[in-house]
């Protein structure tokens, strides 16, 4: 009862404070509230009006995040002016999103705005006001029941594109590997050229004749007639010995080589050197003398003679050989058939440098 008293007489003692002040004056300040009862955690709209003189300097008051002890301040909305014509005056309207947590009665703080008087700094404040919040009713004749789970939200497309776009970046790089493989395959199945039911040592031999008559080098055609030259060997050396040779560079060559029987041979230098020599005119631009040109082809011809494959000719002669015998005719082969028979050799050039 005594606190309900002395809560009148301070409203009082304000008014008669503050009110012949602001009689007469041009500063007027007042707020609203949309409701003055809500519920606990509900939001409301707390507007601050100020009418002043167009050309009156006023401080508006700005918040943080709390507004008094027990309502906090959610958003604060950007300020509004309205002038009017009558008596050159203007309004300005603040509006607060403010909300409580605390049960029962909460009282909104009155607001100051301070301005430039005549006698220096002075304040208008707004009016106290009362904020009933209640809290949530419980009917505790009912079952209590479990939490609820969170409610299943649709997917949107902000979700949705990352995995879309990681499923497309994985289709394309397996389409990128499967080209490729495919490509390689490809690659291999054109350059390296088809085996012949002739033997390897016929068809270099023919080539290395052509090549000879074609007369590549005397025609300033050096690099076309060590390309030739060199691609000569390594298709003899392909259908010879099984080994890929057209893809691959002399080292990998000459490794490749090193499990075959070529490798206990005095020809696999011979084939080294006639290679390297093959590279530096090609890639290196060197210019091999005439001697040296002659020389490359003459050692082609060595190496094929010396590591041509003579198995099938063997059974013949041995066949030949019992026909005689059954005959009983001893004859001696002819010097000039034997000359037939093997290769003619020209000088051997030296290719080691």
């Amino acid at each position: 009862m005594y606190t309900r008293i002395l809560k009148y007489l301070l409203y009082v003692l304000f008014a008669l404070v503050f009110l012949p002040r602001a009689h007469g004056q041009p500063f007027r300040v007042d707020a609203r509230l949309d409701t003055n009862q809500i519920q606990i955690g509900d939001q409301i709209h707390l507007q601050l009006n100020l009418t002043q003189p167009g050309d009156a300097r006023v401080e508006i008051p700005s918040w943080q995040d709390r507004l008094g002890t027990q309502l906090e301040v959610i958003k604060t909305f950007p300020p509004d002016t309205m002038g009017d014509q009558g008596d050159q005056s203007i309004t300005i309207t603040r509006k607060l999103l403010i909300t409580s947590f605390d049960t029962g009665k909460v009282e909104i703080p009155p607001v100051p705005f301070f301005y430039q008087g005549r006698q220096g700094v002075d304040s208008v404040l707004t009016p106290p006001m009362d904020l009933y919040v209640q809290t949530v009713q419980v009917d505790t004749t009912r079952d209590v029941f479990g939490i609820k789970g969170p409610f299943g939200a649709p997917l949107s497309w902000a979700e949705i594109w990352p995995w879309a776009a990681g499923l497309v970046a994985l289709g394309l790089l397996v389409w990128a590997l499967i080209y490729l493989l495919r490509r390689r395959k490809r690659k291999d199945m054109v350059l390296e050229p088809r085996k012949t039911s002739e033997p390897a040592h016929v068809y270099a031999l023919r080539e290395l004749d052509r090549l000879k008559e074609d007369r590549l080098w005397q025609n300033d055609q050096v690099k076309a007639y060590y390309t030739r030259l060199s691609e000569i060997l390594r298709t003899y050396l392909w259908m010879r010995y099984g080994i890929k040779t057209l893809e691959r560079t002399t080292d990998e060559i000459m490794t490749s080589l090193s499990d075959t029987e070529l490798a206990q041979q005095e020809a696999y230098d011979m084939l080294l050197g006639n290679l390297r020599f093959a590279d530096l005119v090609k890639f290196a631009r060197m210019q091999p003398s005439t001697t040296e040109n002659e020389g490359a082809l003459q050692q082609a011809y060595d190496f094929v003679h010396a590591t041509k494959y003579v198995g099938e000719q063997e059974p013949a002669a041995k066949e030949g050989g019992d026909e005689k015998g059954d005959a009983g005719e001893e004859q001696e082969p002819n010097e000039q058939d034997n000359n037939k028979q093997e290769p003619k050799e020209g000088p051997r050039g030296n290719l080691s440098r």
